[in-house]
């Protein structure tokens, strides 16, 4: 009876919330709330007709981008394309199954090694995916992904480490994302940590900033420089699975903003309906923050972010340092 208990509460989980259901509705409303806020800073209108204030929008340009004609170029193969879609969506279900929101949940000592793992295949997804469609504006798109990849990934898991390193000196299970999320209070306690966090925290939007592709980072697209770079064969129902897979890293890597470095639900607890609007309200947050770097940036060339990057990778490498041996 346990064993089918566990079993139903994995499906759930892995299907329905925080799984790919919720995950879904959730990043194709977070895609509306984008639009709006750039819509609004470019003082356009942004969408407006599908649904209540053009809250459907989303939904039905991911419907129309499922029915429309699909071009699968010669020596392409779209099966892999959508195995790898389907890697690059199921990586980050998992990866919210690390927080306290999901009814399964992986936890684990040291269970961020994992977590940073399955963090990586999002990026790898879209770079394989991309070259199984030869093009040389693709392999060019995948190229600057790849190095980019070299310099923000560092980044954003030493950004992670941070918290967690912090945790773990009052935690019996060391290195674990529910422990960092869950004892939030021990970041508080001490000014230093709260300082250290907030660097860490910094270093970490500069990181999600370049691996979701916004703007100053939108280098591996660059539909100015290389048509459209990693997604210039994507067509159709490719298009609506790459576009739908960069919503959903958008929503888990804000997800993992508020939790990890903002304390979810705290001072409240996940429980109660004061600590669920204030996650949803820390989320919008991050959301706006990302969305007005986005909105208010001019594209980097190549070099220009790999040296950029000199700069947080150094900072949330020092933020760690200390955070081990104070």
């Amino acid at each position: 009876m346990i064993a089918v208990q566990v079993i139903l509460e994995f499906l759930t989980t892995i299907f329905i919330f925080p799984g790919f259901l919720f995950t879904l509705v959730a990043s194709l409303l977070n895609q509306w709330y984008v639009r709006k806020v750039v819509a609004k800073m470019q003082n356009r209108v942004g969408p407006r007709f599908a649904g209540p204030f053009g809250i459907l929008q989303p939904f039905y340009d991911f419907y129309k981008l499922m029915r429309k004609e699909e071009i699968t170029p010669n020596y392409g193969n779209a099966r892999l394309f959508g195995l790898f879609m389907g890697i690059g969506i199921g990586s980050n279900i998992a990866i919210l199954m690390f927080f306290p929101i999901s009814p399964f949940r992986f936890h684990g000592p040291f269970d961020i090694v994992v977590f940073a793992y399955l963090g990586l295949w999002t990026t790898i997804a879209i770079a394989l995916a991309s070259l199984i469609f030869p093009n040389i504006f693709s392999s060019i798109g995948v190229s600057r992904l790849i190095s980019l990849m070299l310099v923000y990934e560092p980044t954003w898991i030493l950004s992670v480490l941070t918290p967690s390193a912090i945790v773990s000196k009052y935690s019996s299970i060391p290195f674990s994302i529910l422990e960092t999320i869950t004892n939030f209070s021990v970041i508080l306690s001490n000014p230093l940590y709260l300082v250290l966090t907030a660097i860490s925290f910094i270093t970490a939007v500069a990181s999600l900033q370049c691996r979701l592709g916004l703007q100053p980072f939108d280098i591996f697209e660059a539909d100015t420089e290389i048509i459209a770079g990693a997604f210039t064969e994507f067509s159709g129902n490719k298009m609506a699975l790459s576009t739908l897979l960069h919503d959903i890293e958008t929503f888990t890597g804000a997800t993992l903003l508020v939790f990890i470095f903002l304390g979810g639900p705290f001072p409240f607890f996940l429980n109660t309906a004061e600590g669920v609007l204030l996650i949803i309200l820390k989320f919008l947050a991050v959301i706006f923050l990302l969305t007005v770097i986005r909105a208010s940036s001019a594209r980097y060339r190549l070099d220009q972010a790999i040296g950029f990057f000199k700069y947080p990778l150094l900072l949330a490498l020092a933020a760690l340092i200390v955070a081990s041996i104070v």
